[in-house]
C-alpha cells in the first residue's frame, strides 16, 4: 500500500511517498544502481515507488528507511562499490555533521557522501567523500539547501566484500615495518 502526502521536503520527518505492509508498518524499499537512475524523477511518483522491491526489517524502528546500492569508490574505505547502505529518512533540521548520508539532489541525483550541515550559518550542506587517495578526484560539493530533495542517514551497511578491512593504524604500522626492513637491507648493502 502506498501512502502519499504533498509535504514540502526535506523539512518533514517522512518522504513524500512511503509503502506500508498489511499491518501498516513502513516497508524498507531497495534502490539498486539501475533504479537509482530513475529515482531522481521517480522519488515522488507512486508507480515508481511501488515498483521498488520492498522488505521488512524488524530491527528498524521509529522511522522510514530505504536501502541504496553504493556505486563507485568515492566513499572507500568506509563503503565499497556494490555495498548496500540502509538509511533512515532525515529532515533538514536533523542533519548531523560528519555523518554519512544518501543525498538526493536536483542536479546530481543520488550521492553517498559525508555531510556537514551549515544550513543555519551559510544555507548550505557540504558533501565530502571519504576516499582521499587521489587528491582532488573527489572535490567537496557545496549544496544549497533548496537543491536537496531528500536526505537519508546511513544507519547500517551490508557488504559483499570478503577481505578483511584494515584500519589506518594497522596500515601505518605495516608501512613502518616495511620501511624498517628496507633501512636494514640498505645498511647491509652499504657495508658490502
Amino acid at each position: 500500500m502506498l501512502v502519499s502526502d504533498n509535504l514540502s521536503l526535506p523539512d518533514n520527518d517522512i518522504p513524500t511517498i512511503v509503502t506500508v505492509d498489511n499491518e501498516g508498518k513502513d516497508n524498507v524499499l531497495y534502490v539498486n544502481v539501475k533504479a537509482a537512475a530513475g529515482y531522481l524523477s521517480g522519488y515522488a511518483d507512486p508507480e515508481f515507488i511501488a515498483s521498488l522491491p520492498a522488505f521488512s526489517l524488524p530491527q528498524l524502528k521509529d522511522g522510514t528507511y530505504r536501502m541504496f546500492e553504493v556505486n563507485g569508490h568515492s566513499m572507500y574505505p568506509t563503503y565499497h562499490d556494490k555495498d548496500i547502505v540502509i538509511c533512515q529518512f532525515a529532515s533538514r533540521s536533523r542533519i548531523k555533521s560528519n555523518q554519512p548520508y544518501v543525498v538526493v539532489t536536483k542536479q546530481d541525483g543520488l550521492l553517498v557522501k559525508r555531510a556537514f550541515n551549515r544550513v543555519k550559518e551559510e544555507g548550505k550542506i557540504f558533501l565530502l567523500s571519504d576516499n582521499q587517495t587521489i587528491k582532488d578526484e573527489y572535490p567537496i560539493i557545496p549544496l544549497d539547501a533548496e537543491d536537496i530533495l531528500e536526505m537519508w542517514k546511513v544507519v547500517w551497511s551490508i557488504s559483499p566484500q570478503t577481505e578483511a578491512r584494515t584500519d589506518i593504524r594497522s596500515t601505518i604500522d605495516e608501512m613502518k615495518a616495511i620501511i624498517a626492513r628496507l633501512e636494514e637491507q640498505l645498511k647491509h648493502t652499504d657495508h658490502e
